[in-house]
């Protein structure tokens, strides 16, 4: 693959999991997002997602980061379509089924819950919940000196 690399299969995203369901707020539309961290800025909802920050620390020191950017938490109800914002390129999905698949330009994969990916952000990322329930996933900056 070109635009996509697994970093994690069966990652111990469930509870994560569990504290976003709780925060229904922002479940409102067709595509539902909420920042939790804008450029190295906390939002107030990362405080009331239990877990978020410290699984993407999680992230961040497995890939060699030094800095944690841009998270938010999105949520793509069944049989939408969502743009993710090129400001993120990791994905933890929370809760994903076969069938929603996501297409970096002419590559295709599904991801599923318990998964950590990256994409090359840069061709942009396109996401069809072709699945039989919603998406829920975190996308995270991380900046990576080389």
């Amino acid at each position: 693959m070109r635009y996509f690399q697994r970093l994690a299969e069966n990652a111990p995203l469930t509870q994560l999991a569990h504290a976003v369901q709780l925060h229904r707020s922002f479940m409102v539309g067709d595509v539902d997002e909420l920042m939790l961290r804008e450029g190295m800025t906390d939002m107030p909802a990362m405080a009331s997602v239990s877990g978020s920050k410290n699984a993407a620390l999680t992230v961040m020191q497995a890939v060699g980061g030094v800095a944690l950017g841009t998270m938010f938490i999105e949520r793509i109800r069944v049989g939408k379509k969502s743009a993710i914002p090129q400001m993120v390129e990791y994905l933890m999905v929370l809760q994903g089924q076969p069938g929603c698949l996501f297409t970096c330009d002419d590559e295709t994969v599904n991801m599923v819950s318990g998964e950590i990916w990256w994409f090359d952000r840069a061709r942009g990322l396109n996401v069809s919940n072709n699945s039989k329930d919603d998406t829920i996933l975190i996308g995270i900056d991380i900046r990576i000196d080389a």
